[in-house]
């Protein structure tokens, strides 16, 4: 059905690897990538710098490499990265979790006092 309205499909040797890839490869590591640009953003604000001009410095680097992708540090939300986690039965990941949640307590407290991410 997928195949016949063009979507690009692959087979794989089990549900189980389905969906530890769809979690742990795809979802998990978006969180990774949002999970850095939030720790970043927190050494940012820690030492007083802006967040975009010292991500600037990467943009070189990902022009060539395309491996140093600039997310937006903002609270993970939504349907599937979090969510997700629990999915797997594993601690592991659980440091996203952990990552997001002092993120956003960051972020609550520089939004009382008026200031961008």
């Amino acid at each position: 059905m997928m195949k016949k309205c063009g979507v690009k499909t692959k087979k794989m040797s089990s549900p189980l690897t389905l969906e530890l890839a769809k979690i742990v490869c795809d979802t998990s590591y978006y969180g990774w990538l949002i999970n850095y640009a939030q720790l970043s953003n927190m050494i940012a604000i820690k030492n007083k710098v802006n967040y975009d001009e010292m991500w600037s410095f990467a943009d070189e680097i990902h022009k060539y490499l395309g491996n140093r992708p600039k997310m937006f540090p903002g609270f993970i939300g939504g349907h599937c990265v979090i969510p997700n986690l629990e999915l797997i039965k594993d601690d592991t990941l659980n440091l996203i979790r952990e990552i997001n949640s002092d993120h956003a307590k960051i972020l609550k407290k520089r939004k009382a006092r008026g200031k961008k991410y």
